[in-house]
């Protein structure tokens, strides 16, 4: 619009018959509607939105780990995964991978979210390899988040290394997310616990009798 103006404004300085104020105006009046019209054209997004599910949680890692434990039950992981392995892997505690390992071994507290993270990713029908426990860690990251890639997960907003420390936010998401995942294949539905009725009326007549 700056360089129309500036167009005309020359003309009018070189020419000696004065501009009639009628063309004038409507040349001020195209411009913008040339303008919106473009504009309405081509739509640009300022940031690119990531579509698919979140590996992300929205708690603490470690209310994430008093439900996750809950859900790996449903999914029977003590008898098909923890017992699959001699010597056998030992139950997750309701902590394990919101804090460091109690033992100081970094290394075997990655392993096995590494192979847990496999093991469902197998429950969910992706072909993600079953890691080894002297492989590249960052390797193995990458391969576990490539393969929730492929379930439609969205890309994280964190580097796949964040993953290779085996505990805290990010490692708690994958698992969460991995096992609503395949408990949603397996048609499982939450419902609303039943309770009974009180009995209080009935044990009052009771002792009453008693007496």
């Amino acid at each position: 619009m700056s360089s129309t103006r500036k167009s005309s404004s020359t003309s009018r300085r070189s020419s000696t018959t004065p501009p009639v104020a009628s063309s004038q105006q409507e040349a001020e009046v195209d411009v913008p509607q040339e303008t919106h019209q473009e504009e309405q054209a081509a739509p640009a997004p300022r940031a690119s939105m990531t579509v698919g599910r979140s590996l992300e949680i929205s708690c603490t890692p470690d209310v994430c780990m008093e439900v996750l434990i809950d859900k790996l039950k449903l999914l029977d992981y003590e008898r098909d995964f923890c017992r699959k392995k001699k010597p056998h892997r030992k139950p997750l505690s309701r902590l394990y991978f919101a804090v460091p390992d109690t033992t100081g071994n970094q290394s075997q507290q990655f392993f096995y979210f590494a192979s847990l993270a496999s093991w469902l990713l197998g429950l969910a029908g992706s072909d993600v390899a079953l890691p080894k426990e002297f492989d590249d860690p960052n390797s193995t990251c990458s391969n576990i988040l490539n393969g929730c890639k492929k379930l439609g997960f969205a890309p994280p907003g964190y580097h796949p290394s964040k993953l290779t420390v085996g505990h805290g936010r990010e490692v708690c998401g994958v698992v969460d997310g991995l096992a609503d995942w395949v408990l949603e294949r397996r048609n499982f539905t939450y419902r609303k616990p039943q309770y009974l009725p009180d009995q209080y009326a009935e044990d009052a007549e009771a002792d009453d009798e008693g007496d």
